[in-house]
């Protein structure tokens, strides 16, 4: 499928966007309590050498019940355990341990822009070529995806998938794109 011009453009653009984000913000800021718990499961699946989820509590000794651990944080059975389902700090490990801090950045951008290209390759299924890629373009920059693409969470890679899963079920229907 060829791509409309307002769909390379905008993925253009986002990933300008990302990248500057990055560079010019401090590594290890967080917009949110949730991202640095993310970041904790991201930070210690490299330092347990992927053999366990659970942060390494350097203040245990000071807080042994957990009263001040992360929101999204928890005790359980003498360690800390999150919230957090685990798939997206497993994968995000690896362009941390490559790149850093920034690198787990990765991820989430560029979920967002993928699912934006495969969300214009959806709408080719019910409209002409050139208002696919805008309505693409428009379906993830008009949502809160495309913030949440700056940051470490799950919701940018559970929409890629969701977004991939759909093209399989529309060329079953029988449908066409346009």
């Amino acid at each position: 499928m060829k791509k409309g011009p307002a769909v390379l453009f905008t993925a253009a653009l986002l990933g300008i966007v990302y990248a500057g984000m990055a560079i010019a913000l401090p590594a290890g800021a967080f917009f949110s309590a949730d991202e640095g718990v993310r970041f904790l499961q991201i930070d210690s699946l490299w330092w347990w050498h992927w053999t366990s989820p659970a942060p390494a509590a350097s203040g245990g000794g000071l807080d042994p019940e957990g009263e001040y651990a992360p929101p999204g944080m928890g005790r359980t059975d003498g360690s800390f355990a999150s919230r957090f389902p685990m798939m997206f700090p497993f994968v995000a490990s690896i362009p941390h341990v490559l790149f850093g801090v920034r690198g787990a950045l990765l991820l989430p951008a560029l979920a967002v822009i993928l699912c934006m290209v495969l969300t214009a390759r959806l709408a080719g299924f019910v409209l002409p070529g050139s208002l696919s890629g805008l309505a693409g373009a428009a379906a993830v920059v008009t949502t809160p995806l495309v913030v949440r693409g700056a940051m470490l969470r799950d919701e940018t890679m559970a929409a890629l998938l969701l977004t991939a899963g759909l093209i399989p079920i529309c060329k079953a229907a029988g449908l066409d794109p346009a």
